[in-house]
């Protein structure tokens, strides 16, 4: 009978690239994991609704802050001792508090767009004729620089942040920062 491994021999195990040491890991926090999960599934739940992210992006979040707690535990540390366990509930928990700030921070982003320069710009947005949009275009072509219309035009074309970071080479923040700018100038020169 094979003896049973001991959660630091599994850490270290799995810091020498043992998959299977990480896969015992895993199923004795299995229990934390769906804990920490389940307190914060109700706080990534858009107003009135279900979680925009599914159980199982939780989870794989709070898996990759395991493997990472194993790759950073260091169980020989100075001063205070502190297990494993409490170690990775820990780095579970900031990893699901990261994902919810970043989550909260995109949705009020969102609202205060919404609230302040309307709804998007967009070429199936039948607020905009053919000559508005021809206008728009020229007027954008004025005000913004060459990355910003690169942006404004494929925004327009209906295309999302995500297909535009990919088109561009960039990545989804710079594409959200510069939709976030490019409405304030269209709005602050839309006089001119």
């Amino acid at each position: 009978m094979e003896k049973k491994r001991t959660v630091n021999e599994l850490v270290a195990a799995s810091k020498n690239g043992d998959g299977a040491a990480f896969e015992e890991l895993s199923e004795r926090y299995a229990g934390m994991i769906a804990s920490r999960i389940s307190s914060f599934a109700t706080s990534l739940a858009p107003e009135g609704g279900s979680s925009s992210f599914s159980a199982e992006d939780l989870r794989q979040e709070a898996q990759i802050a395991l493997l990472r707690a194993t790759r950073t535990y260091d169980a020989d540390g100075k001063g205070k001792k502190v297990t494993f366990g409490l170690y990775a509930r820990i780095c579970v928990t900031n990893a699901l508090i990261s994902l919810l700030r970043k989550h909260k921070s995109e949705v009020r982003r969102a609202k205060e767009n919404d609230a302040v320069y309307g709804e998007t710009y967009g070429a199936e947005d039948p607020a905009y004729s053919a000559a508005e949009m021809r206008d728009l275009m020229r007027h954008a072509e004025g005000v913004l620089s060459r990355y910003e219309l690169s942006v404004f035009r494929e925004y327009v074309g209906g295309y999302r942040v995500r297909e535009i970071a990919k088109d561009l080479g960039r990545s989804e923040r710079s594409v959200s920062n510069a939709i976030y700018r490019i409405k304030a100038k269209l709005k602050r020169n839309a006089g001119k």
